[in-house]
């Protein structure tokens, strides 16, 4: 049976982290934990489900090139108009290839459903980093 992922609220610059191990994922968890903190945060409906996708998508992204027996970390925070999420792994960047037709599309859908993003590679380990503005309800 899958777990929830661990849920810690904290007062700092990042008053959301979710942690889970990268071999006991469970997206459904990971989607309502982050669509439940963006209602508290005041996220209208478009900007709830689209950093609740993109977020969705860099995930299974970091449990796929992470390393087994190593956690994936969401960060989150809602200030000065914007939503930003970071998710880290510990696993090594792969550029992306398109030869799969069925493949590579996360990266074009977080692009089309954030403002910002960039990626910060770590030694070892990679953190993308998605900004999108708050929209009026």
């Amino acid at each position: 049976m899958l777990s929830r992922p661990e849920i810690r609220i904290e007062s700092n610059a990042w008053p959301l982290v979710l942690s889970f191990p990268t071999e006991d994922v469970h997206l459904g968890g990971i989607r309502r934990a982050l669509g439940d903190w963006l209602d508290e945060q005041g996220a209208c409906g478009a900007t709830r489900s689209a950093v609740v996708l993109a977020t969705h998508e860099a995930v299974a992204n970091a449990v796929e090139h992470s390393r087994t027996g190593h956690s994936v970390i969401i960060r989150g925070r809602a200030d000065h108009g914007k939503v930003t999420i970071e998710v880290s792994d510990d696993g090594d960047w792969q550029q992306a290839t398109f030869e799969d037709q069925e493949r590579g599309r996360g990266l074009m859908m977080i692009a089309a459903l954030v403002d910002e993003f960039e990626f910060v590679f770590n030694k070892p380990g990679t953190t993308i980093r998605m900004v999108r503005a708050a929209r009026p309800h």
